[in-house]
């Protein structure tokens, strides 16, 4: 019964060590973004960390913004409107927070729930998941951009739901604290995602959540926007248990060309193997060729317009997480 594991331990392709890998991804992005002309700030954001620079900055009035994955002339504060014009989409999730919230208590109530699903309200496994806590717990529906398939057939209309409107996700989870716990100050590292949160169940009394120097209160059926390269944490002083919805998402000045771009850095990280960065340089070019056929069909107008909105999201789905609960501190991933 060993053989054959034996056997796949054997042939499998080493790793590159980190000089190998950074050289091999920095020469496929070339290729791939015309040099550096097509996404420069993203291969810049990638050399800075491949040389351990890392982006430390006092804001006055705002707080410590602390990243080691940073993209350059991003809009920073704590607290992003989400009202702005530029999070249309969370306008949407704000009036679909009744059915979200609908969904998520039918389905938690079931006693059978771990059985079914994967990983259900596990504790934080990421390399400072002490400052989390042993209570801190989530239910994950999406992992860098790729959907659970057990958790989404748990919660089917919410993930639909995200399908539909293309949302710009990298991760979607419930996250539950309870009563008496707290989140110690931290970053995400990453400046060029940002997280939001919208409140399922929110206790009332000392509730919170610091980015900065500035504290909010979540409310049931809002979302609030929070910028996590800054220092943040979170306390619930109360006798209840607070339950939001957290989805991790591309900062609104990305461009749809970036995002492709970050993707296939991700991509090749997630599998530091020659044939790993060959593979995701490979899906980088459909997503490049999906998107530029998107946008020959919506220039033509016409009965192909609708052609062109479908190239668009399948573009736009190649841009899928960037770091989340157990990974490590590295390009895009919070620690």
């Amino acid at each position: 019964m060993l053989a054959p594991s034996l056997e796949a331990f054997r042939v499998a392709e080493p790793p590159l060590s980190d000089e190998q890998l950074g050289a091999a991804v920095q020469a496929a992005f070339e290729e791939l973004f015309w040099g550096a002309l097509a996404a420069p700030r993203v291969l810049d954001s990638f050399r800075r960390l491949q040389a351990g620079q890392e982006f430390i900055k006092e804001h006055p009035g705002l707080g410590l913004e602390h990243a080691n994955s940073y993209i350059a002339g991003l809009a920073t504060t704590p607290f992003p409107d989400p009202y702005s014009g530029a999070y249309r989409w969370l306008q949407a999730v704000e009036a679909q927070a009744a059915e979200i919230q609908q969904e998520f208590f039918q389905v938690t109530r079931d006693p059978d729930l771990a059985r079914k699903g994967n990983n259900i309200w596990v504790p934080a496994v990421r390399g400072d998941a002490s400052g989390y806590g042993d209570d801190w717990r989530t239910l994950v529906l999406q992992d860098r951009g790729r959907w659970d398939e057990d958790n989404a057939q748990l919660f089917p209309k919410t993930v639909q739901f995200f399908k539909d409107l293309n949302a710009p996700t990298l991760e979607v989870f419930f996250a539950r604290q309870p009563a008496g716990t707290g989140i110690k100050s931290h970053t995400d590292f990453v400046n060029f995602i940002q997280t939001t949160h919208l409140g399922l169940q929110v206790p009332e009394g000392d509730c919170w959540i610091k980015v900065g120097d500035q504290t909010r209160r979540w409310e049931e059926g809002r979302v609030l926007v929070c910028h996590t390269s800054f220092m943040h944490e979170t306390a619930n002083n109360t006798q209840g248990e607070r339950i939001v919805l957290i989805m991790r998402h591309f900062h609104p000045e990305v461009t749809q060309l970036e995002r492709t771009a970050l993707q296939f850095i991700f991509d090749a990280l997630d599998n530091p193997t020659r044939s790993g960065v060959a593979a995701a340089a490979a899906t980088a070019k459909e997503a490049l060729a999906a998107a530029a056929v998107g946008a020959a069909l919506l220039a033509r107008g016409g009965g192909k317009g609708k052609k062109g909105r479908k190239a668009g999201k399948s573009s736009a789905g190649g841009s899928k997480g960037f770091g989340g609960g157990s990974a490590g501190k590295g390009f895009g991933k919070p620690a």
